[in-house]
């Protein structure tokens, strides 16, 4: 299901970049190590029946991936070409899935809309929250940085997780009611530093009433 939102004009297309990836450099081989990567870098976390929201899914990898490790994923991008691309990637590297339809909102962090949607996309009637929410170096992309981590943060449910990649952002996490739990920093000044979060529950700290 495809919920489009808010206004993706102005933005860099990078529908288009991650179409043109997975149409050629992308392989068998290439996404069975990315399903590795993702897999280590959850940690031992177990993905089964819970709710997983990726922020910025790109070309889908890490929704497929999510989805196969029995996750109920939603996905969110501003950009609606990524939504083709998703599908495209499912058929060709997922065929495991492709009887599942996974729920998607097309827009911006930043738009108060898209944000207020997600909740209702959550298969967690409870809480309208997710057990992990996943950026992988989306969120500086939107010329908000804080306002975007903020907005993601908020949709993640008590002891939940927030996944990120993006350079200097523990402190303010801190401040508002996240302890990082795993850290691993980029070799390079270029690159972005990897971080998983987990949202305090509530009465422990700050978490709830500073977002």
């Amino acid at each position: 299901m495809i919920t489009p939102m808010g206004n993706e004009n102005a933005q860099f297309d990078f529908g288009r970049n991650w179409e043109a990836f997975s149409e050629h450099p992308l392989t068998v081989a290439r996404v069975e190590q990315a399903k590795k990567d993702f897999t280590e870098l959850l940690g031992g976390i177990d993905l089964r029946d819970r709710s997983f929201l990726d922020m910025g899914f790109g070309q889908g990898l890490t929704l497929l991936a999510a989805a196969s490790m029995g996750a109920h994923p939603v996905g969110c991008d501003i950009n609606l070409l990524c939504v083709n691309v998703l599908q495209n990637n499912q058929r060709r590297y997922f065929p495991e899935l492709s009887e599942r339809t996974l729920p998607t909102v097309a827009g911006s962090i930043l738009d108060e809309a898209v944000v207020e949607s997600l909740p209702e996309k959550s298969p967690d009637r409870k809480t309208r929250a997710y057990e992990i929410v996943h950026a992988w170096g989306v969120l500086h992309h939107t010329g908000q940085m804080e306002s975007a981590i903020r907005a993601g943060a908020s949709l993640v449910a008590p002891n939940g997780y927030l996944i990120i990649a993006i350079a200097e952002i523990e402190r303010m996490l801190h401040a508002i009611g996240f302890d990082i739990v795993k850290a691993v920093l980029a070799d390079v000044p270029t690159g972005c530093n990897e971080f998983m979060f987990q949202r305090k529950a509530a009465g422990t700290g700050g978490a709830n009433s500073c977002l």
